[in-house]
């Protein structure tokens, strides 16, 4: 297993997704192998000590975040955001999408870094209930703990075929998002409206029942996001609307990095800014260079890792915090944050699940012409109309969400919902792969359990 530009970062993610898989009963132990003298930072029994709860909570943030940028990032490759130009042997397989259980960079860095974010949630949620008892329906703590885990299980839903839970029999993209994201989800929203009564009863008001406040309109917003965005890939078209149209237009929650160490850096930059091991050659994004400042594509290429070619490099797409809102957009960092759920993303669920109401149009049409009568005009596509009105959003939405961790979410849900009759840009991507020879896409379309998962649990034996 391995990234090109990470390696220790990776390294050292894989060794804890084991660490916590084994915890959680997700891998098979082998006797003695990990016999040593108490290897905790902390005792597990001490876990249950109410002075480790924010501890616990930070740690789900942690593990989410790391996942996050990993997913964004193999999904890009997988799907045609990103075209691979790294040279182990893996990549290639993930951007034709010949994926299979022993390919140990997707192994890792995708499918166990989602099941540590959405087990190590599920087991904090567990730690807290047993610790604080009722007053759970009140810490706010436990809402974000929970609206973690479902964004997790969101995600995992719409990037894996399936996915078994603590060595359970695997469960489908839909159950994943109906009986497991969406009850996290919403206790999390019923439970930080009880944290917000609790702040809001504070007169006079202070800093604390303030950003108590704060605080849980945060999660509040962020797990109707992630509700909304489930029964959307449900076509649960009512409850995505629901939820949808409670969360603000400004609303918008990321996933935080740093420069501190490779552990907490974002992937991204060491993909796409450090070394050019991908691009946005012979994909269909190649066609806005020099044309979104969202998806900011320089006009000058530069040289890629590996075959040398002479390749397009996008730069901070509005999704990062490093984004500048021009062309040719700015750098990214190993500190860029990325947005995982927002109040744009909101109205797009909305806009797709009610259709081609005038409202809709006009919402469309303002991000269609972003910067009007200038050469950063946002759209080649003409003005949205009844007609093309889902064409102009799926164009509208893949740039307003680039890079992200949408993509592949997206594409299927077009061909599930919409059919192979949709325009070329919404379909996954087939035929020669571009520029080099031999490589071809295949038809799968979702990432596989890792092998690991399949040698220790009985369902896939």
């Amino acid at each position: 297993m391995k990234k090109s530009f990470a390696p220790a970062r990776l390294g050292r993610r894989v060794l804890a997704t084991g660490a916590a898989l084994l915890a959680l009963g997700g891998m098979a132990a082998c006797d003695g192998l990990l016999d040593v003298e108490n290897p905790q930072a902390i005792d597990p029994e001490q876990l249950y000590d109410p002075a480790y709860l924010n501890l616990l909570t930070f740690g789900v943030m942690g593990d989410f975040q790391r996942a996050f940028d990993d997913v964004a990032v193999y999904t890009g490759l997988f799907t045609d955001e990103l075209r691979n130009h790294a040279t182990f042997s893996e990549e290639p397989l993930i951007e034709t999408r010949a994926v299979t259980p022993e390919n140990g960079t997707i192994g890792g860095g995708v499918y166990a870094q989602l099941q540590r974010a959405r087990g190590i949630a599920d087991t904090t949620a567990q730690i807290f209930r047993s610790v604080r008892g009722d007053s759970v329906a009140t810490d706010l703590r436990f809402a974000r703990v929970q609206a973690y885990g479902g964004m997790a299980f969101v995600l995992m839903g719409e990037v894996l075929c399936e996915a078994p839970v603590n060595k359970s029999r695997p469960y489908t993209p839909q159950e994943l998002f109906r009986d497991f994201a969406l009850p996290r989800l919403n206790e999390a929203i019923t439970v930080a409206t009880a944290a917000r009564a609790v702040g809001n009863a504070v007169v006079p008001s202070t800093a604390a029942s303030r950003a108590l406040v704060e605080g849980a309109d945060s999660i509040i917003n962020f797990a109707r996001v992630a509700a909304a965005r489930a029964a959307l890939n449900l076509n649960d078209k009512p409850l995505a609307i629901q939820h949808a149209s409670a969360v603000p237009l400004a609303f918008r929650f990321s996933a935080f990095y740093s420069e501190n160490s490779t552990e907490e850096n974002n992937i991204v930059d060491g993909r796409l800014r450090a070394a050019v091991n991908s691009s946005v050659s012979g994909t269909p994004f190649e066609a806005l260079v020099n044309v979104d400042p969202r998806v900011p594509i320089p006009t000058t290429t530069r040289t890629a890792v590996g075959s040398g070619q002479q390749v397009f490099v996008p730069r901070s797409p509005s999704a990062y915090s490093t984004y500048t809102g021009t062309l040719p957009g700015g750098d990214f960092s190993r500190a860029s944050a990325i947005r995982v759920a927002s109040g744009l993303e909101a109205r797009y669920i909305r806009a797709e699940a009610e259709g081609p109401t005038a409202e809709n149009i006009a919402f469309i049409e303002s991000r269609r012409v972003i910067a009007p009568g200038t050469a950063n005009t946002a759209s080649a596509t003409e003005p949205t109309t009844p007609a093309n009105f889902y064409r102009n959003l799926r164009d509208q939405r893949r740039r307003d969400f680039y890079l992200d961790a949408h993509r592949l979410g997206d594409l299927r849900r077009y061909q599930t919902q919409y059919g192979a009759g949709i325009e070329a840009f919404s379909q996954f991507q087939t035929g020669p792969v571009s520029g080099a020879p031999g490589l071809a896409y295949t038809n799968q379309y979702c990432l596989p359990v890792n092998l690991a998962e399949m040698a220790s649990n009985p369902h896939y034996q």
